[in-house]
Formats: C-alpha cells, sequence, structure tokens
C-alpha cells in the first residue's frame, strides 16, 4: 500500500505520544528521480549521511523490466552499496515471497542471496493486479509489484560517499529512486525461520490409508432432458452439455437413451457413453465428422454444484483464475467440508486443448478449438469423482489407483562428472582406452546410484572462433567434432555394463535442439516459429526443431538415438519431453486436432497445431524402439498424454518449475530434481517433500534411503511406499501389514541424528507403528526390515585425525586435466606420484578432516622429485567440494627428499567438512610419502 510520508510521520508521533513519550521524527530524504538500466550498464547514486547516523537507512524505488505488455517475471536485478550486496533480508515492505494467479509464484530475492526478481511490464500501473485474466498477476493485498522498501542501515559509511550500485542484463525501468533517513524504524518482516521444536500433544494418525474407498451414487436422467443428475457425498449435482451450431449458436444435448445420449449436425455427430463406476462417472464423448473437409466443435460440459464450495482446486493448487489449462495434472476439485467431487480430464487431445473452468455454483470443462479431420473423430474421455472424507491428497492417491500408476522406481541418479557434486572431473571416464574396474568402482563408492544421465554432448576443447559449436544438441552428436564425448560415453556404458550390470547409461537428447552446421537449411520445413524459438535462432547456432514421423529432422532424429542405443550402448534421457516448444502455431504440418474457431460465428479460420500432440506419434514410435532393445527411458517433465505415462518411465520435475512443477508429478512418478548438493540439495529435498515428492539425485547421505520405492500413496509432508515412509512431518506412521521397520533421522542442514531421540515404535490396533516426533526442517525414513538398506548403520563420519591414506583410495577430483590424466598417476599402499607436463591439477582425499573454525591444522609429509608441489586445505561448502580455504603452499623440489610441513588456519565457519588437496605445477614428477594431519587448538 502506497501513502505519503508526512501522513506516515505524523500517524508515527501520535503512536509514541499514545506510549506516554511524545518524540520529533527525525525524517529526510534524498531524491534521485528516474533512471534507465541499459543491459549490461550499470548505473550508481551517491550519497552522505551524518556523522554517527542512528536513524534507519533505507532504499526506495520502484522498478519494472521494460517489456511491450505484462509477461511474468525474472531475476537478474543486482544491487550493492559499497560494494556490499543487499540480500532478501532487508526487503521491509513486503513479504519475500509472493503469489501469481496461476497458483505459482517465487521470492523477490532469496534470504541470503543479491539477485532480485522483476516483473516484465510497459508501465507501472495496477493491471497487474487487476487483471483477472493474467496469470502471472498478483494479487496478495500486501504485495506491491514494483515499489521495493530496502533497509541499508549497517551498510553504509559516514565518512565520505556511499555509493549503490544498480546493474541488470537487461533495460530495466528505475523511478521515484530516493533514500530515507528516519529515526522511526520499520522492523524487517523477512527473517530466517526459526526451528520449531518436536511437538509434545497430540500429532496427526498418517498410518497407510485404503485409497480405493467408494462412495455411494445414483446417476439418473429424465428421458428427453438435458439434465443428468447424479446424487452423490449426499449431495446432489446437475451436469449439462452444450455443443456448438453454425452461426455462433449452441444446442443443449438431450438423454434420449438414458444415461448415453446422442446428437446429430449437418456437419458432425456427437455419441456420449457414460459409466458409473465406485464413486466416479466416466464419460466418452465422440465427435465424428461428417464431412470431407475439417470441422471444428466447440464444447463445454457444465457441473452444477448444489452450493458454492468452500473451495477449488486447479491441480491441486489454489488458484484465483476462472479457467486453467492443465495437461501434466488436469484436475478440477470443488470441497465441500470434508467431501470433494472433482473432474479429470483423460485423454490427450482435452488435456492440451481444454480448458477446466469454475463459476461460483459450477465446475466444468471447455473446449473452443478441436478440430475433426476430414470423415474422422475423436473421443473425449473425462470422468467425474465424487469422494467422502477426502482431501485433495486422497482424491489424487484414488486416481493414482485407477490410472495404475503405481510401480518401482529402483534407484537415484547422478551425472558421470561435475554438475556441483565436484568430485570428478569431466576427463574421469576415458575416452581412448577402456575404463577400469577400479574407477567404476571408485564412482560408485563416493556415488551410489542406479541411473547415470550424460550431460549434454559436448567438444569441451572449443574456444572463440571455432567452426563448429561447443555444445552437440539434436542429430549433431554423431558428427566427428564430438568424438571426444561418443568414446567417452561409450567407455563408461561399457565399463559399467561389464563391472556394474545394475547401473544404466541415459544419453542426453532433446527433442527439439540442434545445433547441426546448417540444420536450418536442411530440416528448413522443421524449424520452430514460436517467438523464443525465433530468438533462439538469432543468438546462436543451436535451433529449435519439430520432429515428426514424417519430417526430415525426426528422422534425423531417430537415427540420432538408434546411433545412442545401438553404438553407444546407453538409454536414452530426454530433456523437456512435454516442453520445449508448446507455443499453437501454423506448421507444415497438421496436429489433426486443433482448429483456430471464431467464438462468435463457430467458422473455422484456419488450422493451428499443438507441438506436443504433433510430436506425440515421434515419441510413441521412439518408445516402441527402445522397448524392442529392451532399453529404458529417463525424462525431464511430467508426461502430458496417457501413452506416454504407460510407459513406466521415470520423469521427473526441475526446480526451477516451481509447486506447479510439484503437483504435475502426482500422477506419474513423483520425483524433482535440482543440481544442488549438500545443505542446498538438502533444503530441496525437504521442500519438494511438502508436496510428498522426494528428489531423484543423489545429493547427500539421505539419498541412500530414498530408493526403492513403489509408492502406494502421496501426502502433504511424506510418501508412503510399499518399501518406506518417507516424512518431513511429525505423525504416527505404519502400513496396513503393520511392517516392522528400522528408522533413520537427519536435521535441518541435512546430518544423521540418533533416531531413537525422534522416532518410536508404538502397537495400535495390534499392529506395529512409529510416532515420529522431530522439529521443523528435520527428515525421518521409515524403511522396512526386508529392505536391504535397513541394514545400514548411521552414515560414516569424518576420521578421527591420524595419517591419511593410503594413496590407493584417493581420487582425482579437479576437472582441468588432459584426458590421459590416468596414465600420468601411479599410487600404491603408501605412495603416491603424479606426473605434469602440461595443466597443473590437484588431487584429493575422500577421507575428511574434523576441523573447526579458528582451529590451525598441519600437514606433514615427504616429498621426492623435480618442479613445485604442495598442499592445502579443501571446504565443503554448500554447492559441493568447490572452495579453497587456505592458498597452497607449495615447494621446489630438485630430486631430492624434502620433509614438506605448513600450518594452515581454518576460517569458515559453515563448512559441513574439509579435505585435504594436493597440488602439482607443470612440468613435475613427485613422489608423495606418508601424510600427517594434527589439529591445533586456536
Amino acid at each position: 500500500m502506497k501513502f505519503s510520508l508526512a501522513i506516515y510521520a505524523t500517524v508515527a508521533i501520535l503512536l509514541s505520544c499514545l506510549n506516554g513519550v511524545c518524540q520529533e521524527r527525525s525524517f529526510e530524504s534524498v531524491k534521485f528521480g528516474d533512471f534507465t538500466i541499459e543491459g549490461g550498464k550499470p548505473v550508481q547514486i551517491r550519497f552522505a549521511q551524518k556523522d554517527a547516523d542512528t536513524r534507519q537507512i533505507r532504499l526506495v524505488f520502484e522498478a519494472r523490466l521494460d517489456w511491450k505488455d505484462l509477461g511474468g517475471y525474472t531475476t537478474g536485478l543486482e544491487i550493492a552499496v559499497n560494494g556490499s550486496a543487499i540480500h532478501g533480508s532487508r526487503l521491509l515492505n513486503k513479504p519475500l515471497r509472493y503469489k501469481t494467479r496461476s497458483g505459482g509464484g517465487n521470492v523477490w530475492c532469496g534470504l541470503n542471496e543479491g539477485t532480485w526478481m522483476l516483473m516484465y511490464s510497459p508501465d507501472f500501473s495496477d493491471a497487474i493486479k487487476t487483471d483477472r485474466k493474467f496469470v502471472y498477476g498478483l494479487y496478495e493485498k500486501e504485495q506491491e509489484p514494483y515499489r521495493f522498501v530496502l533497509d541499508l542501515t549497517g551498510l553504509t559509511q559516514h565518512v565520505g560517499e556511499n555509493i549503490v550500485t544498480f546493474s541488470h542484463y537487461m533495460k530495466a525501468i528505475l523511478r521515484d529512486v530516493h533514500i530515507e533517513f528516519d529515526s522511526q524504524f520499520i522492523p524487517r518482516q523477512n527473517l530466517p525461520s526459526k526451528e520449531t521444536p518436536a511437538p509434545t500433544g497430540e500429532i496427526p494418525d498418517c498410518r497407510q490409508l485404503v485409497t480405493n474407498s467408494t462412495s455411494v451414487m445414483e446417476v439418473g436422467t429424465k428421458i428427453g432432458g438435458t439434465d443428468l443428475e447424479i446424487n452423490a457425498i449426499g449431495r446432489k449435482f446437475h451436469l449439462t452439455t452444450k455443443v456448438s451450431l453454425p452461426d455462433g449458436k449452441f444446442a443443449t444435448v438431450a438423454y434420449n437413451l438414458g444415461l448415453n445420449c446422442e446428437f446429430r449436425t449437418d456437419e458432425y455427430s456427437f455419441t456420449r457413453m457414460t459409466k458409473g463406476l465406485g464413486g466416479m462417472v466416466l464419460f466418452r464423448d465422440t465427435f465424428t465428422n461428417l464431412r470431407q473437409e475439417p470441422t471444428g466443435v466447440i464444447f463445454e460440459n457444465r457441473l452444477e454444484l448444489p452450493t458454492a464450495p468452500d473451495k477449488t482446486l486447479f491441480h491441486g493448487m489454489e488458484i484465483m483464475l476462472d479457467e486453467v489449462r492443465s495437461p501434466t495434472n488436469p484436475t478440477l476439485a470443488a470441497f465441500f467440508g470434508g467431501d470433494c467431487a472433482a473432474i479429470f480430464l483423460e485423454d490427450d487431445v482435452s488435456r492440451h486443448q481444454a480448458y477446466l473452468t469454475r463459476e461460483e455454483n459450477a465446475i466444468g470443462v471447455r473446449d473452443r478449438n478441436l478440430g475433426l479431420p476430414p470423415g474422422g473423430s475423436h473421443t473425449i474421455v473425462w470422468s467425474i469423482y465424487f469422494l467422502p472424507n477426502s482431501d485433495y491428497y486422497g482424491l489424487i492417491n484414488r486416481v493414482r489407483k485407477d490410472w495404475n500408476s503405481k510401480f518401482t522406481i529402483d534407484g537415484p541418479f547422478s551425472f558421470p562428472y561435475g554438475a556441483g557434486s565436484g568430485d570428478t572431473p569431466v576427463f574421469y571416464w576415458d575416452a581412448k582406452a577402456p575404463v577400469t574396474e577400479r574407477a567404476v568402482r571408485d564412482y560408485l563408492a563416493r556415488r551410489p546410484v542406479r541411473h547415470i544421465i550424460t550431460h549434454v554432448t559436448g567438444d569441451y576443447s572449443v574456444g572463440p572462433g571455432s567452426d563448429h559449436p561447443r555444445l552437440g544438441h539434436g542429430a549433431a552428436l554423431m558428427t566427428s567434432y564430438y568424438k571426444w564425448w561418443q568414446d567417452s560415453t561409450r567407455n563408461m556404458t561399457a565399463a559399467l555394463r561389464q563391472y556394474a550390470p545394475d547401473v544404466n547409461v541415459y544419453a542426453y537428447l532433446h527433442k527439439n535442439l540442434c545445433s547441426k552446421i546448417k540444420g536450418d537449411t536442411e530440416y528448413a520445413e522443421c524449424l520452430a516459429t514460436d517467438y523464443t524459438s525465433r530468438e533462439l535462432t538469432r543468438k546462436g547456432d543451436t535451433r529449435r526443431y519439430i520432429p515428426t514421423t514424417q519430417n526430415a529432422y525426426g528422422r534425423a532424429l531417430r537415427d540420432t538415438y538408434h546411433y545412442l542405443v545401438e553404438d553407444i550402448g546407453a538409454n536414452i534421457y530426454m530433456d523437456e519431453i512435454c516442453l520445449g516448444v508448446t507455443e499453437w502455431q501454423k506448421f507444415p504440418e497438421w496436429d489433426g486436432c486443433t482448429l483456430d474457431i471464431d467464438e462468435k460465428t463457430h467458422k473455422v479460420k484456419g488450422k493451428l497445431t499443438i507441438p506436443t500432440l504433433l510430436v506425440r506419434p515421434f515419441l510413441d514410435e521412439m518408445c516402441d524402439y527402445l522397448a524392442s532393445k529392451n532399453r529404458r527411458l529417463i525424462a525431464n517433465g511430467a508426461p502430458t498424454f496417457r501413452s506416454l505415462a504407460s510407459r513406466k518411465a521415470l520423469f521427473f520435475t526441475e526446480e526451477g518449475m516451481g509447486v506447479g512443477g510439484l503437483y504435475a508429478m502426482h500422477l506419474t512418478t513423483p520425483l524433482a530434481f535440482c543440481y544442488k548438493h549438500g545443505e542446498k540439495g538438502y533444503a530441496h529435498f525437504l521442500s519438494s517433500m511438502s508436496c510428498g515428492i522426494p528428489c531423484f539425485i543423489h545429493s547427500g547421505d539421505w539419498s541412500r534411503h530414498v530408493f526403492p520405492m513403489t509408492p502406494d500413496e502421496i501426502h502433504e509432508g511424506y510418501l508412503v511406499c510399499q518399501e518406506r515412509i518417507i516424512t518431513v512431518k511429525s505423525g504416527i506412521f505404519g502400513w496396513l501389514d503393520g511392517a516392522d521397520a528400522v528408522c533413520f533421522v537427519y536435521d535441518r542442514k541435512g546430518n544423521y541424528v540418533k533416531a531413537d531421540d525422534f522416532a518410536k515404535k508404538v502397537v495400535m490396533d495390534g499392529k506395529a507403528a512409529y510416532e515420529i516426533r522431530m522439529p521443523s526442517g528435520y527428515l525421518a525414513f521409515i524403511v522396512r526390515k526386508d529392505q536391504a538398506d535397513a541394514a545400514f548403520g548411521p552414515p560414516a563420519q569424518p576420521k578421527v585425525l591420524k595419517n591419511i591414506g593410503p594413496y590407493k583410495d584417493w581420487m582425482v577430483l579437479e576437472a582441468d586435466m588432459r584426458a590421459d590424466s590416468a596414465n600420468l598417476v601411479e599410487r600404491g599402499d603408501d605412495f603416491l606420484e603424479l606426473t605434469s607436463d602440461e595443466r597443473p591439477f590437484m588431487f584429493f582425499t575422500p577421507a575428511t578432516i574434523p576441523v573447526k573454525a579458528g582451529q590451525k591444522v598441519r600437514l606433514e609429509m615427504t616429498m621426492k622429485g623435480t618442479g613445485k608441489a604442495g598442499a592445502g586445505i579443501l571446504v565443503y561448502m554448500d554447492a559441493g567440494w568447490s572452495h579453497l580455504e587456505t592458498s597452497v603452499k607449495k615447494k621446489e623440489l630438485h630430486g631430492d627428499t624434502v620433509n614438506y610441513s605448513e600450518e594452515f588456519i581454518f576460517l569458515s565457519k559453515d563448512a559441513g567438512a574439509v579435505r585435504l588437496c594436493l597440488a602439482v605445477e607443470k612440468d613435475t614428477k613427485i613422489r608423495f610419502g606418508e601424510i600427517k594431519a594434527t589439529v591445533i587448538d586456536k
């Protein structure tokens, strides 16, 4: 809410007088006006303050990304005061987290991060809040879309001037920028959440439910009437169906055949088959074209509710829109007390085309674009569920059972190198020689995974001015430019098949992206034409194409996945399987079901194509091929059509898809993913589990207790599987059969803690159950005793300081190495010999050194050889083993033996652990002897 500073000051003075102390407010404002940040060109303002100023200092401004219309939001604005970034915790005028009408939302800035979110907008008007159809609109009263008030107190200096720097990589407009000095402090509202202690009173009973419960339901019609009456969950509902006629008219379908009905126009016929099942009515509506030219149909199914519901949820979320399209979770549920009436879209066409709609006393389905091919037909399949005593998750579990969504997910995945883990270099998997059994064992000891997904094909030697792109997307990956990637992946796949046959390799593929030279000429008819694709084409070598079973790019991509399977020996990982290109466009090929229909006249204006529906036959063909070769599929994103979902492939959602992405996984494999490891990866695991979705990537000790899992029930905050229960909430948990289990608990930072302090076995109704009482931010696993990981003890803790070795267990972790670096290493039980004839590289021990901030570590070792070598300490930070805490102190050797002894002061306060690193410079050959590490207290 905007207000006058004069009024604000008067109110503040009055309040202080009411408290018995009347103090005059001291307030100043330094104004800088309006300015524009051109992309990549920082703007600065400068101001001074009084000596020892005790007032609050605030930076106030309005900001937006300059855009032709309202268009959502993105990060990029960075603000620094005297070189110090302003973090989200300093936002004063609104909560950090905001919601959008679509049910999504984000944070203006991370609590301890310095990159701010701005809205795309042509002006600073209120349209972003008042336009009810704008999906990215902000509707919360306390949110100000453009205005920011930031607390600079403590970041400024009273000697000289203070400099505030604004920067953004895009064009941003700032308005009414000013600095406030105020003796009246606005309190900070965005502070880190405090740990809530474990509950001591009553806790919810979360034991496994029977998910196939049914409700008493009567479905009846009045012959010749247009109203289908449904009596369920103690209430009366009425369904009507309207279909389009020429000249903008509609007809309401009459029931002349009991629950089924027929309707006919000069252009098409409509036939409905209705079936009542336990607690559900299933509809199969077939539209058949009676002409030999494309025919358009607009239809609406409207379920009148007995009363206004307490709440309605689109795909599980409270959304402030009247209609929503959601191919991944096409659900609209109305709740009356504890009972539920919900519509599900089940066929592929309506999931992509139709809107789920709501009114004050009705919910429904509306399609404005159904296209019938000449003489052809489409069958729209949808259902209405009526469930007593059911929340959204109870509804989802019932539908998952009906759709047979359950199967076993056998293990986590990781990347073959890099990606934030920091412990495996790009060249770990040798491209020039067979990969050794030892390399496989070392890798799997660090990452006990069942799936390895490669990064995109690349040539990591490519520099500026190269005649080919660094990344080999799509059909480009088969060219000789990317031989290193081909050989490395082939050798890795062969080694794992030989030494660890239960671990599968998946080669990266994106169905739309291709960086093949002159691909835009060779596949010209296949180019995607939406705005984002045009921008991508303009900026670089990689372009977006639409593969089909008939077009040139579809044939090229078919050859590509055949090559990955038959030559490389891999399975397929498909990035953005139902995303990539989604904008409805006119393409050379028609999807056979989408038309641009004039809503006033009902005349067909032309053909449209939904890219995902157009690509559907191609993906079906690929999946059939993989099945014929006994190969598997992992994909990024939820499947948007049933034929793909029924493949029992593994689908996950990326962190960037937000809460909406998590809800999208409720009807498929409940898996999330982020690139983060350590504490940040753990935080993502906890946040995704708030929607009952665990993280798929192996990113910490807790990952070893996630799989295998066969999901039975998804709930808010916990997941019940046949093998285990995963929960971030306290409660009483157990299975229907009362199975015995072992519990594992992890604290707010992902550290293993003694489970007996938080988990207790109890007997309820004669069956074993587990009472979990833990503070907020904790994670518990309840693992059936017949599972292998139930026998695991607590994870390995940092070793007591002693001689670090033997060297045979050391691992190459630095990426700056040649592909044949393994030939430059010789190691035994009591020595490590390193040779560097090109670039410096490092080795790290897998053993951690338990050291605290302020302590001193003494490293002692013997070295013999020529060149320079030394040691340092590497710190485990949030993203992985990536921060060098100490400089590496090197000594020069001339063939003699040197006793190396150095002391390092460890400063990092929040590092999880540290590791010892050894480094050698170019043109060296060094043999290291025994190493001893000793902690010396400060």
